[in-house]
């Protein structure tokens, strides 16, 4: 991925359920993330499914309780 680059991620749940994310910069290039080498590219975030909006971060794009964020 090269810098302006977007991101775009996809979670099956349960309906209603939610998911954690972190993305990570995997510096040594090794596709395997370690905290001790690597950095997080932002902080953890929680999306659920159905919420349109979060606090900490991008909520679930359909708004949707559909098990699909």
């Amino acid at each position: 991925m090269v810098q302006g680059d977007s991101l775009k991620w996809e979670y099956n749940l349960p309906i209603g359920g939610s998911a954690t994310a972190e993305a990570w910069v995997d510096l040594n290039g090794n596709g395997i993330i370690d905290p001790s080498t690597d950095i997080p590219l932002f902080g953890a975030m929680t999306q659920t499914d159905g919420q349109s909006s979060q606090d900490n971060g991008p909520g679930d794009m359909d708004g949707l309780v559909n098990g699909h964020i």
